[in-house]
């Protein structure tokens, strides 16, 4: 947040994910992904079938460094929440694990050059055996604390309860 957002820090807002990602300079577009994958991020150049928002038009093309494909199933306005934390985790990808793939790429790892994220990941506790498991759950336990900033979601809640007749005893 220091260095890609300072004033969310200063003044507490919703964060514009596409401010974001102009700023680390990612692409983002939609791919024809399986179902149970919601976005990959790539840390090489990789070929994939791209399409529009609905899933029309595929193509076969070429996907550069650091370039997120979300399942173009995200595009319907009620995923909404889930594109925007999909884009957000693998943005964690981007700028906490690019180093470890890029360096996986040196080592003569090419076909282990891309993080998903999983429908049906969300925070289950599981055995991190893997470093792909551990870039995982890092960047799923990390997106939402980048999207719900504490001091904004307190504020609501301290307008809440006075609202709706509850006092601190209700906290």
């Amino acid at each position: 947040m220091k260095k890609y957002c300072p004033g969310a820090l200063k003044d507490p807002h919703a964060l514009s994910v596409d401010e974001i990602y102009e700023k680390l300079g990612i692409q983002c577009r939609y791919a024809m992904l399986p179902r149970e994958i919601l976005g990959v991020t790539y840390f090489s150049p990789h070929w994939a079938t791209v399409c529009d928002g609905r899933g029309r038009n595929p193509s076969h093309e070429m996907v550069r460094e650091n370039e997120v494909l979300l399942n173009y199933r995200l595009s319907e306005s009620w995923m909404y929440n889930r594109r925007v934390e999909t884009m957000i985790h693998e943005a964690v990808h981007i700028v906490m694990h690019g180093g470890y793939f890029r360096m996986r790429r040196l080592l003569g790892r090419e076909e282990e050059t891309a993080a998903c994220c999983e429908a049906d990941q969300g925070y289950q506790v599981k055995c991190r055996r893997t470093p792909e498991e551990w870039v995982e759950w890092q960047a799923a336990s990390i997106a939402p604390r980048i999207r719900m900033n504490k001091d904004l979601v307190r504020e609501e809640v301290r307008q809440y309860y006075p609202q709706h007749g509850m006092d601190k005893a209700h906290r």
